[in-house]
């Protein structure tokens, strides 16, 4: 970045200025500086086109209940369709949002983002295109639905921690006493 003119006074005569000419000059600089600039787009055109993507695209024709729709999402995804619905189920009400303003992800998008970004180990550039998603977008999404799948399917380290844990416990102890007896 190339120093103003004035910046180079105030710098080369810096030690006949006190202090406070000094905190004022410097505060003045960077609110010089930090004009923010002029945005060209609220959404660049190629992201508005969303329905061309792959998920509005090719997520129709792999659900379809078919042998080869079954083994094309497993290609795709990396899982079978049930396996699919079954997470999908389970952290759904994790990943859903509500907004007026503008078209949500929805949960099943969530997750097949991230399945592809998982399964095929492609760069956030990469799948931009394919999914006409910008690269902030599937950052967010990757790392909401990995923290979803994470909260959600973890299994429990600790006894108390399990749903219906007296039960469990109970079972547990009654299995562990009848195994070691």
């Amino acid at each position: 970045m190339p120093i103003s003119d004035d910046l180079r006074f105030v710098l080369e005569n810096s030690e006949i200025l006190d202090e406070d000419e000094l905190a004022l000059l410097a505060y003045y600089f960077s609110q010089r500086s930090a004009i923010p600039r002029q945005r060209r787009h609220w959404m660049q055109p190629m992201f508005a086109s969303r329905e061309e993507g792959e998920f509005r695209k090719l997520y129709p024709l792999l659900r379809e209940n078919t042998d080869v729709g079954k083994e094309r999402f497993f290609d795709c995804l990396r899982m079978a369709p049930t396996t699919f619905d079954y997470i999908l189920d389970k952290v759904k009400y994790r990943l859903e949002q509500h907004s007026s303003f503008r078209e949500s992800f929805s949960p099943e998008e969530k997750l097949f983002t991230t399945l592809r970004f998982l399964s095929h180990g492609a760069s956030y550039r990469s799948l931009e295109f394919n999914l006409r998603l910008s690269h902030q977008s599937i950052s967010r999404i990757v790392n909401d639905t990995c923290q979803a799948i994470w909260d959600v399917l973890l299994m429990p380290t600790v006894v108390s921690q399990w749903s219906a844990s007296d039960r469990v416990a109970d079972r547990l102890t009654a299995a562990s006493f009848l195994i070691r007896s």
